[in-house]
């Protein structure tokens, strides 16, 4: 399907009344193909309660409630951007297409992004229960051809997530075969999914009938809003005797995770934010993140009428936004939410502009491929490289150089706002494989991607030996960063080498312990020192956990 993130909901009912609402709602031709059980949630879950009764799940008139959200992009910022909507109480179903496992020229590739993203998946979820869907069972529909999907299912993809996965009983299989056009194996896959939500902790707990009357009311006072700010929601609350700070919490945590609302609390802005469209919140990155933003149709006339036209120019051109061009694209209202957000999962950094007191925002997805200007002097210097094995998601697509270059800008930005030096006078040059970042009016760090044979590299390139120890505790507290948000990059393994007087390259193990120089500074040796610039502790915070 075309849609991105599409929000649904459905009853999954009861062995004894499922033949029959199965029945009645396959005559009801507005019910949306592939999801027979599909209802809007107003009609399902909501109705008159009994104020003298608490809401058990498990009870709940003979149905469990669910709301489905189904990723489908192919745009290479929302790979990064799942990791956000995967939470501890969901099922999860990775559905891919058993035709590509068993085909020699596509089998190798499928299984390894396959596994890269159950990675992702398990990564973020912890104890959440994965279930693995083939298609095509109408095919591969034979137990010998079964069996072969499961063979390379075990031995290719599941590995270290092994107690993740849902067991497939009925066939011995570690995945269940459907057929999205007969409806084969729907019926097994659906009482699967039904039976193993019941067995979750959070099915057992008990839920105050204030909390779910709450939930009723922000939903149905804001049924147009794409995104409600936490004051009114709390207002709502209150009205009901919903007064406990941690209360509050506790209850939004809990909406958030079941999948109602979308609510994170590594900032203030993003704390102070409800989201309830899944859509709304993609579509608004993608109008800034995604290279197809330059062939969206701006009003060209509210452009010029904002005397934003230039500004726009030099977005797609140098990757630099105002924000006066990120308002106009996001709203007022919604600015502060949408940056932070972005600055959190590393899509965009702030720099300052000593210009007009303003500041200014890098965006490196949007860079075309420019070509690197002459280094300094004409000397490319010494490098410290990651070297990546080359996966089946490139880079590019888990958008592992941009962080990199977030990270790089971030700390740019940090060391100029912590001196006196006017950053305007160097700013940050980007490209699609290439980042030069000044830090301070001393040097810059310069980075490079490259891709040869089953490796892609990131060369870190140091122009002045008294600063390769400074440039070494960059890539040592970016690493320290990436293996934190790990997660979103499917698992992807690499190996950091530092190369030496005679041009060869030696593993940092063993540079370490040689003191390899100018990578290992002496004690008198003069350079700058990474923590005279940035707090390291705050460079390095975990942002799912800031």
């Amino acid at each position: 399907r075309s849609s991105t993130i599409r929000t649904k909901t459905f009853e999954v009912a009861k062995e004894e009344t499922r033949d029959k609402k199965v029945e009645n709602m396959r005559d009801d031709k507005s019910i949306d193909d592939g999801n027979i059980l599909a209802q809007n949630l107003e009609d399902t879950l909501f109705g008159d309660f009994d104020e003298n009764v608490l809401l058990q799940s498990q009870n709940h008139a003979g149905s469990v409630p669910f709301t489905v959200w189904t990723f489908g992009a192919k745009e290479d910022f929302c790979f990064m951007l799942q990791q956000l909507f995967l939470t501890e109480f969901g099922v999860y179903l990775v559905v891919f297409d058993m035709q590509k496992i068993l085909n020699v020229l596509t089998g190798e590739l499928e299984c390894h992004f396959l596994r890269q993203y159950l990675n992702m998946v398990c990564g973020c979820t912890k104890n959440a229960p994965v279930i693995l869907v083939g298609s095509f069972y109408d095919r591969i529909n034979t137990i010998d051809l079964l069996d072969q999907v499961n063979y390379a299912l075990n031995n290719k993809v599941i590995d270290e997530n092994e107690g993740a996965i849902v067991m497939n009983e009925l066939q011995n299989l570690s995945f269940f075969p459907i057929d999205n056009i007969g409806g084969k194996g729907v019926s097994n896959l659906r009482s699967v999914i039904y039976f193993k939500t019941l067995q979750r902790d959070h099915m057992k707990q008990i839920v105050k009938l204030k909390w779910v009357q709450c939930l009723e009311e922000i939903l149905s006072n804001n049924i147009n809003k794409p995104i409600i700010t936490m004051t009114s929601a709390v207002d709502t609350a209150q009205k009901l005797h919903i007064v406990s700070p941690q209360e509050l919490d506790t209850m939004f945590a809990f909406f958030h995770e079941l999948g109602f609302i979308f609510n994170l609390n590594w900032t203030e802005y993003l704390k102070d934010a409800l989201v309830f469209s899944p859509d709304w919140l993609y579509n608004s990155v993608k109008n800034l993140v995604s290279t197809k933003s330059k062939l969206l149709s701006y009003d060209n006339d509210a452009i010029e009428r904002f005397g934003l036209k230039e500004e726009l120019s030099k977005l797609f051109a140098d990757g630099f936004a105002s924000r006066d061009l990120l308002e106009y694209i996001w709203g007022k209202e919604d600015i502060n939410f949408m940056l932070d957000l972005l600055k959190n999962c590393l899509l965009i950094s702030e720099w300052p502009n000593n210009d007009d007191n303003e500041q200014i925002y890098m965006v490196p997805s949007l860079m075309n491929e420019v070509k690197r200007p002459p280094f300094p002097n004409g000397n490319m210097g010494i490098s410290c490289v990651l070297k990546f094995s080359r996966a089946p998601i490139p880079l590019a697509k888990v958008g592992l150089f941009v962080r990199l270059c977030c990270l790089c800008i971030s700390l740019g930005a940090s060391v100029y706002q912590e001196g006196n030096t006017k950053p305007n006078s160097h700013k940050p040059k980007l490209s699609t494989n290439w980042c030069e970042v000044p830090v301070g009016d001393s040097f810059s760090i310069h980075i490079e991607q490259n891709t040869e044979h089953t490796f892609e590299y990131v060369h870190f390139l140091v122009h002045d030996n008294n600063q390769a120890a400074f440039v070494l505790q960059v890539v040592l507290s970016i690493i320290e960063k990436i293996k934190y948000q790990q997660h979103n990059c499917g698992g992807i393994t690499w190996e950091l080498l530092l190369q030496n007087e005679n041009g060869g390259y030696v593993d940092y193990a063993k540079a370490k312990q040689k003191k390899i120089q100018p990578w290992f500074r002496n004690s008198n040796q003069s350079t700058l020192r990474l923590e005279d610039h940035i707090d390291l502790k705050d460079f390095l915070k975990d942002t799912r956990e800031a």
